[in-house]
């Protein structure tokens, strides 16, 4: 970085940049020659617009880190249902444990990543102080670590005093804590018996709408997201009387009695449930909170309490002292964020899923469907099995049947909450999807294939000529700094790639490159991108058109790890892998190689920088003649005698 300095202060978010940069850093002696570690590219920009260099994760954290994290929480994943095992604990439901470790991984991934970065900068000794900010951590009732929880500052702590690193805090002006209400709505105890008095009324009218209702062929479905809205669109030109459903949580008191009421002269009269309650029609919307309250008396979640307290006991056992990680116990963090944030979440969606159990007992849809099978949806599949109600999921993401270890623990996880459930058919939409859904189910009869419905629409592409540029799209999102994956990238892996990317493509003045980006300026925002991409006339970014228009356009498409990929493969664009520092794939492919490679592939994966700029050379001298023969792209995609139409499938069964 050409600094001699001893010091490093680490910035997590904009507010402490901002305030370190604007009342810190030239009044307090001890920041001046302070070396600033950015945590994300907003903060690297906005330094670098006062010429402050900044060290940045991408330069650090590299595909060790990330293999070394997945096997310690393998490791005690192990161990913690080896001690549920040993102490003879009643499980909960499947769902129940399956969404518990989706977010549990997610923030020990989070803490260990942490760990690793601050080991990988202060392990060699060359910094003798460190500076983080005190984060005044509150409840936020979220499953995933927020920005007002943030680690690394109590993280720095724990490991300089391990380390005889000196360590100081820095204290902001106002506190990030949040506190959020409770996520169930608890009401006085002085005013019970007239809630309880709402609660029958309401009761009684929702009885009268389950009768008009089972009348009727019905459509569960969760929201209109994920094109779930031109889905029932479809089904509705096949039949008009089709009634759409979904599911909420309901009011108390007055407003749950007109609330009712309100449902019930909808459906009587055929008229929709909109305005101030939803954001699209409905025909008819259970809440679940009305059949919870009323079945009160025979819930109980002891036995998933006493599962969390063990599990809790277990990794208290395993994170505790000189057993941490590096040497860091971090298990009082941990519980703190388990008992005020997670344990509440999935205690909250075990009642919610009691009362969607005692209305679907009544209302039995025709038909369920839902794009994923994480939170209240993964419990809806369990409930839709245990009542026996015809269901499927409609993943809306993209899944590959990996065979690297780390590849393929990864999408198993994603798989158990997107594409496969307790639900009865999962509809999957690409040979990928298929595969690994078959691995993981081992029942065909369950599988169902299907031309893209959430994504994957046909274009029609530009019609090129002579002058024409070459037109590359790279179509690729970063994840939070919640989602930890191997298979993910951070934003400043993000930026890296992509700056990587136009560095090369910008020796080429025949070849266009557009960044199609969406206009978020979480961690990493349209202004940043554009303060640090190199300055060339070839290169565009795109932030208003969908991305399917913008497809029109490639000649090429590069991603990393996205449903753009097959996006772009189902209409006969070939992808370039890019990004995430090389350590993944997301089509199991080999890395080019410029004596054996061949550019025109339907899918070409590229590990470096110095491979890039060898395929890139490949690819201009050929682009004139580029062209990848249309049955490259049949192993990717499904064929028409390889799939049923959806539409069809759904009509016989909501009819049956």
């Amino acid at each position: 970085m050409g600094m001699s300095n001893d010091s490093l202060i680490i910035l997590e978010t904009m507010e402490e940049a901002k305030y370190y940069l604007q009342f810190l850093k030239d009044k307090d002696s001890r920041l001046k020659e302070c070396l600033p570690l950015s945590l994300n590219p907003n903060i690297r920009a906005y330094l670098a617009g006062y010429n402050i260099e900044s060290l940045n994760t991408a330069e650090i954290i590299d595909a060790q880190v990330y293999r070394s994290i997945m096997d310690k929480c393998e490791e005690w994943e192990q161990a913690a249902n080896a001690h549920i095992r040993e102490k003879k604990v009643e499980l909960p439901e499947n769902y129940f444990i399956i969404i518990y470790f989706y977010y549990l991984v997610l923030i020990w991934r989070h803490i260990l990543w942490d760990i690793e970065l601050l080991d990988r900068i202060l392990s060699a000794g060359s910094y003798k102080k460190v500076f983080t900010f005190k984060i005044d951590r509150g409840v936020t009732g979220s499953p995933w670590v927020e920005d007002a929880e943030l680690y690394m500052g109590d993280l720095a702590n724990l490991y300089c005093s391990t380390r005889k690193i000196n360590f100081i805090y820095l204290l902001l002006p106002t506190s990030s804590g949040q506190q959020t209400k409770a996520v169930d709505s608890v009401k006085p105890t002085s005013l019970s018996w007239y809630y309880t008095f709402c609660n029958k009324i309401s009761f009684a009218v929702y009885q009268a709408c389950f009768f008009i209702m089972s009348r009727r062929k019905s459509l569960l479905i969760p929201n209109y997201q994920y094109c779930f809205d031109s889905i029932c669109e479809a089904l509705l030109k096949r039949d008009g009387s089709i009634k759409i459903i979904k599911f909420i949580r309901g009011q108390a008191g007055l407003g749950e009695i007109l609330q009712a009421l309100g449902a019930f002269f909808g459906i009587l009269f055929g008229r929709k449930l909109n305005g101030f309650l939803f954001k699209q029609a409905f025909d008819f919307a259970l809440p679940v909170n009305t059949f919870k309250r009323f079945y009160s008396a025979g819930f109980s979640n002891e036995i998933q309490r006493k599962y969390l307290a063990e599990t809790l006991t277990a990794m208290q056992n395993m994170m505790g002292g000189p057993g941490g990680y590096k040497g860091i116990d971090f298990s009082d963090l941990l519980r703190q964020k388990l008992e005020r944030d997670l344990f509440p979440f999935l205690l909250d969606i075990h009642a919610q899923a009691y009362g969607l159990e005692k209305g679907l007992e009544r209302l039995r849809p025709s038909l369920v469907m839902a794009p994923h099978n994480i939170n209240s949806l993964a419990a809806l599949g369990h409930i839709t099995k245990k009542l026996h109600i015809p269901s499927v999921l409609l993943s809306h993401g993209s899944h590959v049947l990996h065979y690297d270890k780390y590849c393929d623990k990864e999408h198993r996880i994603l798989a158990q909450n997107i594409l496969i459930g307790d639900y009865a058919y999962s509809a999957v939409q690409s040979p990928y999807a298929r595969a690994l859904a078959l691995k993981m189910m081992g029942d065909s009869s369950r599988i169902i294939c299907i031309k893209p419905k959430l994504w994957g629409r046909a274009i029609v592409k530009h019609l090129k000529n002579d002058s024409t540029p070459f037109t590359i799209v790279h179509a690729g999102t970063y994840k939070f700094r919640h989602h930890r994956r191997y298979i993910y990238e951070t934003s400043d892996e993000f930026l890296r790639g992509i700056i990587e990317l136009a560095e090369v493509v910008a020796r080429y003045p025949n070849i266009k490159l557009i960044f199609k980006l969406r206009r978020d300026p979480y961690e990493l925002s349209v202004e940043t991108i554009k303060s640090l991409l190199p300055k060339n006339d070839n290169i565009v970014i795109e932030t208003e058109r969908p991305f399917l228009e913008v497809l029109k356009e490639a000649d090429l498409v590069v991603s990393y790890s996205s449903t753009t990929i097959e996006e772009a493969l189902t209409n006969k664009v070939p992808v370039l892998l890019y990004g995430g520092l090389g350590r993944y794939a997301h089509i199991p492919t080999e890395p080019f190689s410029p004596e054996a490679s061949e550019v025109k592939k339907a899918v070409a994966f590229v590990k470096d920088k110095e491979s890039l700029q060898k395929y890139f050379a490949k690819l201009n001298d050929q682009r004139r003649s580029f062209s990848v023969p249309e049955e490259s792209f049949r192993v990717h995609c499904f064929g028409d005698n390889d799939v049923i139409d959806f539409n069809d499938w759904a009509m016989k069964i909501i009819k049956n």
